[in-house]
C-alpha cells in the first residue's frame, strides 16, 4: 500500500493504475462500515483508493471538528489489511490551495432539507471537499455508505450536474450488534446512552412493518417515531420521510424505495440512521 500526500503524488498514481480506480472518501476514525465500503471496492475495482481527511468546510464552527476521532496508524492498518493500493492523506493547503470557495454548489432544495435544516452548512461543505477529491483522484468509481442517504443522493446529483465519468455505488448501512449505525460519533457514547440510542433502529424497524401491514401515511410515520423516540429518552433533530428517487420529502401516501430519516441527539451526540419503509 502507498501512501499519498501531495497532488502529484496522486496524480503519478493515477497514471500507474490501468484498469478501474475504486475510491472511498473518509474522515478517518475508520469502522465496520468504512471496511465494508473498502472490501466491497476491493472486489469490484482493480485499484482502490481510501482519503482520509477531517473536512473543515462541512463543520460549523460550534462543532466538533477538533474533537472529532483521528486514528491515523489503526485507519492506515485496516487499509492495509483490506488490500488498498493507495492511502491519501492530504493537508488542508494540498486540499484547498486557492482557497476553500466551493467551485460546486449543491441545489437549495436538496441541501437544505432534513440534516440540512440544522446543519445548513453542512452539504455545502461535504460538496466543496468531494469535488476536489474526484477532480485530483479521477475515480471511475466512488462508494459511499447509505447510512448518509441524503449526502449519496447529492453526490450522485453532483456527478451528474458536472458530467463527471464516475459510478456511485451507495452500499448497506453497517449495524453494531445492537442494532446501532456504524458511525464514528458513536465513540462518544457512554455507556447509558449507548444503550438508548439501540432505540433507534427499533423504532425504525417498527414503523416499517406499521407502514407495509398497516398502510401508514407519512403523517403517522413521522408522529409513531417522534413519539416512540422521545419517550425511550432521546431528542429528535427531525423525522421526515424521504424518496431518493427524486431527492425529496414526501408527503401522504408512501411509495416503494422511500425510506424513514432521522436525526436524533442522544445526550450530546447527534446519530443518524435511516430504514426502507417499503
Amino acid at each position: 500500500m502507498i501512501r499519498l500526500s501531495t497532488r502529484e503524488d496522486v496524480h503519478a498514481f493515477r497514471k500507474s493504475c490501468g484498469g478501474t480506480l475504486g475510491f472511498v472518501p473518509t474522515m478517518g476514525a475508520l469502522h465496520e462500515g468504512h471496511e465494508s465500503l473498502i472490501a466491497t471496492s476491493v472486489a469490484l475495482c482493480d485499484d482502490t483508493m481510501v482519503s482520509i481527511y477531517v473536512n473543515p468546510t462541512q463543520f460549523a464552527p460550534t462543532e466538533d471538528f477538533d474533537d472529532y476521532p483521528r486514528a491515523l496508524a489503526q485507519d492506515q492498518s485496516i487499509c492495509e489489511k483490506h488490500g488498498v493500493s493507495a492511502i491519501f492523506i492530504p493537508t488542508e493547503d494540498v486540499m484547498y490551495p486557492d482557497g476553500k470557495m466551493a467551485r460546486y454548489a449543491p441545489d437549495d432544495q436538496l441541501a437544505l432539507i432534513m440534516c440540512g435544516k440544522t446543519r445548513p452548512h453542512f452539504f455545502y461543505g461535504v460538496c466543496n471537499v468531494v469535488e476536489r477529491l474526484f477532480g485530483m483522484i479521477e475515480p471511475s468509481h466512488a462508494f459511499f455508505g447509505n447510512k448518509d442517504l441524503q449526502q449519496r443522493v447529492i453526490i450522485e446529483q453532483m456527478v451528474k450536474d458536472l458530467g463527471l465519468p464516475i459510478d456511485i455505488i451507495g452500499c448497506p448501512i453497517i449495524r453494531e450488534s445492537n442494532g446501532l449505525a456504524m458511525s464514528s460519533r458513536n465513540a462518544y457514547l457512554d455507556d447509558q446512552a449507548r444503550d438508548r440510542s439501540t432505540n433507534i433502529s427499533k423504532v425504525l424497524h417498527d414503523v416499517a412493518i406499521h407502514v407495509r401491514v398497516d398502510r401508514w401515511s407519512t403523517h403517522r410515520v413521522r408522529q409513531f417515531v417522534a413519539a416512540e423516540l422521545e419517550g425511550r429518552g432521546l431528542k429528535g433533530d427531525y423525522v421526515e420521510v424521504f424518496r431518493p428517487s427524486t431527492g425529496a420529502v414526501v408527503e401522504g401516501e408512501i411509495a416503494p424505495g422511500d425510506h424513514c430519516c432521522v436525526a436524533v441527539w442522544c445526550d450530546s451526540v447527534r446519530l443518524i440512521d435511516n430504514w426502507l419503509l417499503i
